[in-house]
């Protein structure tokens, strides 16, 4: 049979250390999640704005594990470091990061420019590594788009 992929051996460690913070960062989730809610969300006035929308998207599950994972488990770090994350993607993109279209019972995030002009930019998301993180190739030369802000929204 197939013998499943193993990283190289100098790769492995960072691996395993990686697995393991993300276990245990998941074992906390529920707990950050209420924090989030709590400490960010829940202090969103309504009518929700566009920058109270992209941060409700922002604070997906994966990237609170990625924050989690960060501060080694550490909630208090966490979230002092998503609030001042949250504070200047509020400042930076000021509710235009993203544009929430309904598709039936999908929504996704569409970069405005990329709307108007397909080829505004060359971000393609190519599969997930070994350890599920997301691959992306990108072409700055393929895109029509050479502005690098927008290039950072768009990401």
């Amino acid at each position: 049979g197939a013998r499943e992929w193993q990283p190289p051996l100098e790769h492995r460690a960072v691996l395993e250390a990686d697995r393991y913070r993300k276990e245990a960062a998941t074992k906390l989730l529920g707990a950050f999640r209420q924090m989030v809610d709590a400490e960010i969300l829940s202090a969103e006035a309504k009518p929700v704005l566009a920058t109270q929308l992209e941060t409700r998207h922002f604070c997906s599950d994966d990237t609170l594990l990625r924050y989690l994972m960060y501060c080694n488990g550490d909630k208090q770090k966490a979230l002092a470091s998503l609030q001042a994350t949250v504070q200047w993607r509020a400042e930076f993109l000021q509710g235009k990061g993203i544009i929430t279209s309904s598709e039936g019972e999908m929504s996704k995030k569409s970069c405005q420019h990329c709307m108007k002009d397909p080829r505004s930019h060359c971000f393609l998301n190519v599969g997930t590594d070994v350890a599920g993180h997301h691959v992306i190739y990108s072409c700055a030369g393929s895109a029509m788009n050479k502005k690098p802000l927008d290039g950072c929204k768009h990401m």
